[in-house]
């Protein structure tokens, strides 16, 4: 009688395909500390970057995704071979990054774009105003994460950028669906960022946690390395 072999399927592990500078992999530890328990059954992110949150969640089985995906193979190239990862647009709003001179530059590969193709299944990544865009009509609970460019730091992801009076209207419009959901945001420890918090969402129960994260990009040498960075959530 032939024996019997058990096949143990490894679990999938879905990892982001573009490098982002201010991707979130340094600060997963202490995002994923501060998750909602029990997750919502269903996750948004604004300002998803390299979707570092988004794609370790998904490793882990945590999300119930309502998406599609559509990556062009020319952004992908030009982020994985662009200076530190560094996406850049000027005003006319063409890329302008330079080449990042690493010859060993870990492409993406098939296998990573089949697996993060996987991992996108049934989602919906869209382009545009954040109030616009982020909350649809849904009678579920949700989780919302919130990544968005920081004060004082770069900020010309579009050829618009993000103003101080974007970052008002984000925190002014977070403060307004406080209790439609568990909301997360990471931000700079910056004046600018406190002072909008203490207007608009520590009036609504909102807590800010100061926390260090390592950023290895910056024109000025001295300013890389540990800065002071903020987790605020409502629950």
């Amino acid at each position: 009688m032939a024996e019997e072999v058990a096949v143990v399927k490894k679990p999938i592990v879905y990892k982001p395909i573009l490098q982002m500078p201010g991707g979130k992999r340094q600060l997963m530890p202490e995002l994923l500390k501060r998750l909602p328990d029990p997750m919502p059954d269903l996750y948004a992110e604004l300002f998803l970057g390299g979707g570092a949150l988004f794609f370790e969640l998904r490793s882990r089985g945590e999300l119930n995704l309502w998406n599609e995906v559509q990556r062009a193979a020319r952004v992908i190239f030009l982020n994985r071979t662009g200076f530190n990862g560094l996406y850049r647009v000027n005003r006319a709003g063409k890329i302008n990054v330079p080449w990042g001179k690493d010859t060993s530059s870990s492409y993406a590969t098939a296998e990573s774009l089949e697996t993060a193709s996987q991992a996108l299944q049934n989602t919906t990544i869209l382009h545009g105003p954040f109030s616009k865009y982020c909350f649809y009509e849904l009678e579920r609970s949700r989780f919302i994460y919130l990544d968005p460019p920081y004060p004082g730091g770069f900020t010309a992801y579009t050829k618009e950028g993000f103003s101080d009076a974007d970052s008002a209207n984000l925190f002014e419009w977070t403060a307004t669906r406080a209790f439609d959901g568990k909301i997360m945001m990471s931000n700079a420890d910056h004046p600018v960022v406190h002072e909008l918090f203490e207007k608009h969402l520590a009036p609504v129960g909102f807590k800010l946690e100061r926390i260090t994260a390592r950023r290895n990009i910056n024109r000025d040498g001295a300013g890389r390395g540990p800065v002071g960075e903020v987790i605020i959530r409502n629950y």
